[in-house]
């Protein structure tokens, strides 16, 4: 997970998944292959989409809204190694983690989607749902 910390966003420090927008002409699959590898620099085939939500949050005055998708990638490494971050992302991005299921569970931090330790567990052991599961923040 990659650590967020900008003071202009709905929290001003938490830790979210690998992603980001699709670019005109991408499908989900390949915007979240893109957004991966820029992010952590990891090139792994993406699986199956297993989640979606729909997030609208503040932004330095504006409103984002979100029409997410999450993907199974199944890494072989955990070296990161950012490939092509954004000029924001270099910005707000200041760390990144591997964590365990129970280190989610337990942790105080925040994680989005805050859902991610309650819907992780089966996605662990390979039962992926046949259409992407609407999850909450």
């Amino acid at each position: 997970m990659l650590l967020v910390e900008d003071p202009k966003l709905w929290h001003p420090r938490f830790w979210i998944t690998p992603g980001g927008g699709v670019e005109p002409g991408e499908s989900f699959e390949q915007a979240a292959a893109r957004e991966l590898w820029e992010e952590t620099g990891i090139t792994v085939p993406v699986g199956p989409c297993v989640w979606s939500r729909r997030l609208v949050i503040p932004f330095d005055g504006t409103t984002i809204d979100m029409d997410e998708r999450y993907f199974v990638v199944r890494a072989e490494s955990t070296e990161i190694c950012p490939a092509n971050p954004t000029a924001w992302e270099q910005e707000v991005l200041t760390a990144h983690r591997w964590w365990s299921l129970d280190d989610l569970m337990e942790t105080d931090e925040v994680i989005a989607p805050r859902c991610l330790a309650t819907v992780l567990p089966p996605i662990l052991a390979g039962a992926y749902p046949g259409e992407p599961l609407p999850i909450g923040r």
